[in-house]
């Protein structure tokens, strides 16, 4: 989030007109988008519900781009839906964000770290579980601290049916079992044009990479990834790897807007 924003307050949020924009809100609850072309921009986000931003199935053309999410440890994703996420500073969740609905999606330059959920959980920064395409992850920082229960920086399975085209690479990802996690044994559909490479992988509590095939055999393709025992921060990893980063909270106005819009 640019510094500098002064924040309006606002309770929970329901979009349900295509293009809409919301910029620059305090917003104390809950995102929830059902329209198209939809546009969330220099918001904070502070929930304590199942989300901080949803959007619903199947909506085309929904940014979040550079909001902060705080999850208090209540929130299962910080950002569940697809569509273009850019530049958010995303924590306190037990997931950063879960790409839902066969939708091209584009997660860019996000930092995804501090995970935590107050009832235990299993921590992942990305999660591509199924019926996904064509997806795009790139100069990310995802640091999974949610020590002892951080499965991984990004996680593709088939729980809920096919995966393809998935492209991730130029990221920094550490923590975690494993920061690269595959299982296309979640079911009989398959996981197909998947490629990590190019990443900064620091290792995690078991190892670099965990991939177990689909079956048909697929796995991910993996190269020129940088593999570290101990890595250095972010702010030391080479450029290319660079992803957001955190910003202190602007100030905030007293006025507070209506809770629903349409």
């Amino acid at each position: 989030m640019p510094s500098g924003v002064t924040l309006t307050p606002s309770g929970d949020i329901i979009v349900t007109k295509a293009g809409t924009v919301l910029s620059n809100l305090d917003v104390r609850g809950q995102i929830w988008v059902r329209a198209e072309n939809v546009t969330i921009q220099n918001c904070k986000i502070t929930s304590d519900n199942y989300y901080g931003v949803r959007i619903d199935h199947g909506l085309k053309g929904v940014t979040v781009k550079n909001c902060e999410i705080d999850g208090q440890g209540q929130v299962l994703n910080g950002i569940g839906g697809a569509g273009t996420f850019v530049g958010n500073n995303i924590y306190g969740c037990e997931n950063g964000i879960n790409i839902e609905g066969n939708v091209a999606t584009k997660i860019e330059g996000n930092y995804i770290h501090n995970f935590l959920n107050n009832e235990g959980g299993h921590f992942d920064g990305i999660q591509i579980f199924g019926d996904n395409a064509n997806v795009e992850v790139v100069h990310n920082t995802i640091i999974n601290d949610g020590s002892p229960n951080g499965v991984s920086a990004i996680f593709v399975a088939n729980t809920f049916g096919a995966v393809s085209n998935v492209n991730i690479h130029d990221n920094y990802f550490s923590g975690g079992g494993f920061p690269l996690y595959f299982d296309g044994t979640k079911s009989s559909a398959a996981i197909t044009g998947v490629s990590w490479h190019d990443n900064y992988v620091v290792k995690g509590g078991y190892g670099y990479e965990y991939i177990r095939a689909d079956s048909q055999g697929h796995k991910p393709a993996s190269s020129n990834n940088i593999m570290v025992a101990n890595g250095v921060p972010p702010a030391q990893a080479p450029d290319k790897y660079s992803g957001g980063t955190p910003i202190s909270a602007p100030a905030k106005k007293a006025s507070r807007p209506p809770a629903i819009t349409d």
